[in-house]
């Protein structure tokens, strides 16, 4: 979305490259990263902390929804709707790295073998 909203010769495409970027982000967000705090932190927190681990991690995921939603007019302002997607983009492969480095595996195994597995 980034070349197609910041390069000029996509300008004529500008609303299909939108449209499309944006049904692209929504199906991979869904997919992705989207419910991981609602999926992962309740397997990965010790059963006598996991109610308060969920409701901080849901908390947390709605205060950053909204501070993006809040701060993305005032970037796109600064530094260009480009420049907006592409920082998104950044601080995607930044998560990325960190989950692929720090966050553990957990397919296949029970609660009981994760909360081993994290008390390690």
């Amino acid at each position: 979305m980034a070349a197609g909203l910041g390069l000029p010769q996509f300008a004529s495409f500008a609303a299909p490259i939108a449209l499309g970027g944006t049904l692209a982000y929504v199906l991979a967000f869904a997919l992705g990263a989207g419910p991981v705090p609602g999926l992962l932190v309740p397997e990965i927190a010790p059963a006598r902390l996991r109610g308060a681990a969920v409701s901080l991690a849901m908390a947390t995921h709605w205060v950053c929804n909204f501070a993006v939603g809040q701060a993305f007019l005032p970037l796109v302002s600064v530094v260009g709707v480009a420049g907006a997607y592409l920082g998104f983009a950044g601080v995607c492969l930044v998560a990325v790295a960190f989950a692929r480095a720090a966050v553990p595996e957990t397919k296949g195994k029970s609660l009981e073998e994760i909360e081993r597995l994290m008390a390690a």
